[in-house]
């Protein structure tokens, strides 16, 4: 049984108002790419960033925060994966789109300092800091709409912001300050509360936020390492080639991170129960594929074959494929599962080898001793309990005694 996750509350309708905003702005940058393919990006000056952004990163990112959705609706987790999405589809903003004038509303990475406070349960952990946390957060959401109203442009002079009111640039600064220190006391807390939750937590709840501490100290500490070169502030413009490759290598990495840590999480370590989903989705769309190439194959060669011996070519090979396809589908089906459990699933695969092995016992031994030694073996071997006790009622044993004789 999936575990229980927390009821919507008032922080849950916030995040997830402003990701809609935020996906409205992603629509349109969807619209641009189609538009302008190979264009350069605002971001680094490369129309293949830009491709692997808009075809590899964006696909994984997006379905993996519909998937955590789907599966655990009232979890924030899921629509804080997709907010970080909208700030990856951001870093595809090309330089020369009528966008990058309201490209302030580009406040994705809010999710990115989130997501580490709700894994993998979908609760600030310990609970009595979660008020002062979802406060500070919706501080800095407050704070950083402000910052776009209150600045006449972004990072680059170059692009002016049309969110701008020059009516609110006297309260610039003290936004400034707000929005730093907001995300300052929020970045504190994310090392104490894994802490915390990595020593209170089971063994299956560590082994789900293993990489999410990996990925996260890793950003950090290469963070920490470059900011000193001044690659992070300086114009992508002015940077050597190693630099650029650096930079671009990072900021892939940084995009990609949250979504490594719940993927494995999810494949390796049961996270929301979604790799039963995702086992049955492989399975069924490696034996869609084989059945079609199959078909329309075998349509191909029966019409070449009755075409050489009638000179026509008639619909019984339409016919003839069908039949092919049904009979086909129950053993390339179990072929497909096992090859899947077998490569990706070792775990499951093995166990499943493991119990009919089992049963094969049960069917031709007949010491008791040795039935019981077997079970204890099987249960120890698939579920991994780190004890076992097997108590057997002495009726149940005089009676299989009796049997056999």
């Amino acid at each position: 049984m999936p575990k229980q996750t927390p009821k919507r509350d008032w922080f849950y309708w916030v995040i997830l108002a402003f990701t809609g905003v935020q996906l409205v702005w992603t629509a349109g940058l969807v619209v641009d790419f189609i538009m302008y393919p190979l264009a350069q990006t605002l971001m680094f000056p490369s129309s293949i960033f830009r491709l692997i952004l808009a075809l590899l990163i964006m696909p994984l990112a997006f379905c993996t925060a519909f998937i955590v959705i789907r599966r655990q609706p009232t979890s924030v987790v899921g629509v804080l994966l997709l907010l970080w999405g909208t700030q990856i589809a951001s870093a595809t903003l090309r330089t020369d789109s009528f966008l990058s004038s309201y490209s302030g509303i580009a406040l994705g990475w809010i999710g990115f300092w989130l997501i580490p406070f709700f894994f993998p349960d979908g609760r600030i952990f310990p609970i009595r800091w979660s008020g002062v946390i979802k406060v500070l957060a919706t501080i800095l959401i407050v704070a950083a709409w402000f910052y776009t109203l209150t600045t006449p442009d972004f990072a680059s002079s170059t692009v002016l912001n049309h969110w701008y009111v020059p009516a609110l640039a006297a309260l610039f600064p003290l936004i400034n300050i707000v929005e730093s220190a907001s995300l300052v006391m929020l970045a504190a807390f994310i090392i104490p509360s894994l802490m915390m939750r990595f020593r209170a937590g089971n063994l299956t709840t560590r082994r789900q936020m293993t990489w999410l501490g990996w990925v996260f100290s890793i950003v950090v500490f290469v963070g920490l390492l470059l900011a000193p070169t001044g690659i992070l502030q300086s114009p992508v413009s002015s940077l050597s080639t190693f630099e650029r490759l650096a930079l671009t290598g990072f900021t892939i990495f940084v995009y990609l991170s949250p979504y490594i840590a719940v993927s494995n999480a999810i494949l390796r370590h049961r996270l929301y129960d979604i790799d039963i989903i995702i086992r049955r989705t492989l399975i069924y769309s490696v034996l869609t594929g084989i059945l079609a190439i199959v078909y329309f194959g075998a349509i191909i060669l029966t019409q070449q074959l009755f075409r050489a011996a009638t000179g026509e070519t008639p619909d019984i090979a339409i016919v003839i494929s069908t039949l092919l396809i049904a009979a086909l589908f129950s053993p390339v089906r179990r072929r497909v599962q096992d090859v899947i459990d077998r490569r990706l699933y070792r775990r499951k695969y093995d166990v499943e080898k493991t119990l009919a092995g089992f049963q094969q016992t049960l069917r031709d031994e007949v010491d008791m001793e040795t039935l019981k030694s077997n079970l204890v073996g099987v249960v120890s071997e698939t579920m991994q309990p780190t004890r076992i006790a097997l108590w057997v009622k002495p009726d149940a044993v005089f009676h299989a005694a009796n049997t056999v004789e």
